[in-house]
C-alpha cells in the first residue's frame, strides 16, 4: 500500500506541475478569455474548469493518497491491538 501511495503522490505532483507550467505559458490565452465581452459569465466558467483540468486530477490524486494513507495507520493501529490482545 505504501507504494501505491507513492505512485499517487508522484502523480498528483505531476498533474499540478504540468498544470502550473501549462497555464503559465498560455497565460495571454486566460486573460484574453477573462476580458472578453462576447463570452458569458458561465461561459468563462466552464472554460476555465476545462484549462485546469489537470489541477483537478491532481487534486483527485492527493484524496488518493490521503484514503490510503488513512488505511495504512488503520492497519498499523489493527496490529498494535493485535501484538497487545496476543
Amino acid at each position: 500500500m505504501k507504494i501505491r501511495k507513492n505512485i499517487y503522490l508522484v502523480l498528483a505532483l505531476l498533474c499540478i506541475s504540468l498544470d502550473i507550467i501549462v497555464t503559465l505559458s498560455d497565460l495571454d490565452d486566460v486573460t484574453r478569455v477573462a476580458s472578453s465581452k462576447k463570452l458569458t459569465i458561465n461561459d468563462k466558467i466552464a472554460w476555465f474548469i476545462g484549462f485546469q483540468v489537470l489541477l483537478l486530477i491532481g487534486l483527485l490524486f492527493f484524496i488518493g493518497v490521503y484514503r490510503v494513507q488513512k488505511k495504512i495507520n488503520r492497519k498499523n493501529r489493527e496490529a498494535l491491538v493485535n501484538a497487545f490482545n496476543d
